[in-house]
């Protein structure tokens, strides 16, 4: 989704008209980044139960047999799941960055993009409210 963001992103920036659906895309990529937190989350408070019970488990082991080799190789495996979740936060991170330079981005277009309509608007709704000042509101309201 932060791909087809990505892509999108630029062409939505050429064509004010398509400021909806690049509003929908942050939306979308906002959710799926939301979706892997959760993903994230769970899956470190499982990394880390996982090596609470090991420790328990070693615990019981020094009081019988010792094996240090398995035990120094459950510590490397532990080590390299802890630098994935670190790369995979970083990773979380950079998106997460990324989508909210765009989205200001894309803020600071709508707002000008406003502003510019209501400039042109408001002398058309100032001789509107004149016009409805001097017809008065009632004929205003039910002008056939």
């Amino acid at each position: 989704t932060v791909q087809v963001l990505r892509c999108s992103v630029p062409r939505t920036r050429r064509n004010p008209g398509e400021w909806l659906r690049g509003a929908q895309l942050y939306e979308l990529a906002l959710d799926h980044i939301h979706e892997a937190l959760t993903l994230a989350d769970q899956a470190y408070a499982q990394f880390f139960l996982e090596g609470e019970e090991k420790e328990e488990t070693n615990i019981d082991d020094e009081a019988g047999d010792s094996f240090p080799q398995q035990q120094q190789q459950q510590a490397m495996e532990q080590e390299q799941q802890l630098t994935a979740y670190q790369q995979d936060a970083q990773i979380v991170s950079v998106a997460i960055q990324s989508l909210t330079e765009g989205r200001d981005g894309l803020l600071t277009k709508a707002r000008q993009h406003a502003g510019k309509l209501r400039r042109r608007l408001e002398p058309q709704w100032d001789s509107r409210d004149e016009v409805r000042d001097k017809m008065g509101v009632d004929r205003w309201n039910n002008n056939p």
